[in-house]
């Protein structure tokens, strides 16, 4: 499933560029400068700026660099509205495993992808 969502983001026309690099990579550690010490288990979006977000807060990061997506992603990011993001985001990333066999991406996840597999997102 995670390979899929980037797949399509990577296809999708975007305002500002995209890359991924996997998350415990010396080159992701290098680009967060220690500041997520759980890099790998989530989704992380690193800013031109060189700051940082995660989970949820990646998620509608991603959606905002995305053409097609930043109307909702400014949506999401206005404050009553993030609730339900994370919410959203929540109950898609505790389904991984689930939503991969349903896609058919072939082997199950076990709730995380292997470091060369999970990604971070910067720009």
């Amino acid at each position: 499933f995670c390979r899929r969502c980037r797949a399509w983001m990577e296809h999708e026309p975007s305002h500002v560029a995209v890359r991924f690099v996997p998350a415990r990579s010396p080159r992701a550690q290098d680009l967060c400068h220690g500041r997520v010490p759980e890099l790998g288990n989530d989704l992380v979006a690193i800013l031109g700026d060189g700051g940082a977000s995660t989970g949820p807060e990646a998620f509608v990061v991603c959606l905002w660099a995305l053409r097609p997506h930043r109307p909702l992603a400014l949506l999401l990011a206005h404050p009553w509205l993030l609730p339900f993001a994370r919410a959203f985001f929540a109950a898609v990333s505790s389904q991984r495993s689930f939503l991969s066999a349903i896609l058919g991406e072939g082997e199950r996840c076990e709730g995380h992808c292997g470091a060369a597999q999970r990604t971070a997102v910067y720009r």
